[in-house]
């Protein structure tokens, strides 16, 4: 019985490991969940640039996160990005040709990033880091860039 109860803990512990996992702070992350395709950064003040697609219905979605307050698509307020000093205009949603000409934009700009800025339409501002985010991001022209093209 001490065995069956041993090896029953040892199961759930490895179950719930992946829960566990965090990003590190600092560095692109990539990862997939219930058919969505995330990628993002965290800062080391607890802000966050997510972006996430399905290939299928979602061509594309943008969130920032500052001091707790959520920026983007489907948000009350927007986010411009600043890349190598380049500004992209409300990249957020890539659900018409002009979103998705800005979302697209942005994503190849990510890929080359030295520096990445964020400005909210409220007035907010923002860095992020760019450690692994050319790994993080596939290139729009892979086999494995998950975004549906509109």
């Amino acid at each position: 019985m001490r065995h069956l109860m041993a090896g029953f803990c040892l199961g759930l512990s490895l179950v719930t490991l992946p829960a566990l996992v965090r990003a590190e702070p600092g560095r692109w992350t990539s990862g997939w969940g219930q058919g969505t395709s995330e990628f993002f950064v965290d800062d080391h003040r607890g802000n966050r640039l997510y972006i996430s697609c399905d290939g299928y219905e979602n061509p594309g979605r943008m969130w920032v996160t500052l001091n707790g307050r959520s920026y983007g698509f489907q948000e009350r307020y927007s986010f411009d990005l600043i890349i190598n000093g380049q500004r992209v205009e409300s990249p957020d949603n890539a659900f018409s040709r002009l979103g998705s000409a800005l979302f697209n934009q942005a994503w190849d700009l990510l890929r080359q990033a030295r520096t990445i800025r964020v400005l909210t339409h409220d007035g907010k501002e923002a860095g992020f880091p760019v450690k692994g985010v050319a790994k993080a991001l596939p290139a729009r022209s892979s086999k494995n860039y998950p975004c549906a093209r509109f």
